[in-house]
């Protein structure tokens, strides 16, 4: 069974805005790792995938939301 993941609402936050407009794989990973602070290992565990999956979804997503995001915005939020 996979655990629901529930965002916040986006409220004033660009950043959390356009991490709920990812594709759903991409934002529950986005979400654990970066607002929940979880390893991929343990997000691949809630999701029901590998930690090298999470990881790909990790690099995926990010790419998206820097494209969302913007230039020096993007880059600044995301450099990881």
């Amino acid at each position: 069974a996979r655990a629901a993941v529930h965002l916040p609402e986006p409220g004033e936050s660009p950043v959390l805005a356009a991490v709920q407009a990812l594709p759903e794989k991409y934002r529950q990973a986005v979400y654990l790792r970066y607002y929940e602070g979880y390893e991929p290992a343990e997000i691949g565990a809630l999701m029901g995938c590998t930690a090298s999956q999470v990881s790909t979804y990790l690099y995926r997503g990010k790419a998206k939301l820097r494209n969302m995001l913007g230039g020096a915005y993007g880059q600044e939020c995301l450099s990881e």
